[in-house]
């Protein structure tokens, strides 16, 4: 079979160049580039201030000071607790594969407990009169 050639018109021509001119500018809108619209950064640049690094024990006051006087009894014996997650976001204890967050009621002892706090590998619970605390149980004991 003969092959035609295809004759390249006008139309072709404007499409190619609109393509041409068109396709780097929507990539880089699409990566994220930023484009002429965007002021530039200004050009002063302040010298970066040393950032204050405290240690936690001065930043998050230890409940265990206040709570040793007032008489931590054990927490009832259905109760265990997996992990303690401490980030930014906030505070979550899993006990008995549920997540708590300081504040909420566990009612899984037949009277509720709240979350007083949740600290490092323990969490306080307050109820029935008194305060309780859950600790993680160590892989070495």
């Amino acid at each position: 079979m003969a092959r035609r050639k295809q004759k390249l018109t006008f139309v072709h021509l404007v499409l190619m160049a609109a393509v041409m001119i068109w396709l780097p500018a929507l990539i880089g809108r699409l990566a994220g580039v930023p484009g002429k619209d965007v002021p530039a950064p200004p050009t002063e640049s302040k010298t970066p201030q040393p950032l204050k690094v405290e240690p936690v024990s001065h930043v998050q006051p230890q409940d265990s000071e206040q709570t040793d006087s007032t008489g931590l009894r054990p927490a009832p014996a259905g109760l265990v607790l997996s992990e303690t997650l401490i980030s930014a976001s906030g505070k979550t204890a899993v006990i008995n594969g549920l997540a708590y967050k300081e504040g909420e009621i566990l009612h899984q002892t037949g009277y509720p407990l709240r979350i007083r706090s949740i600290l490092a590998g323990n969490v306080i619970l307050e109820g029935d009169g008194g305060l309780y605390e859950l600790k993680r149980r160590s892989f070495f004991e």
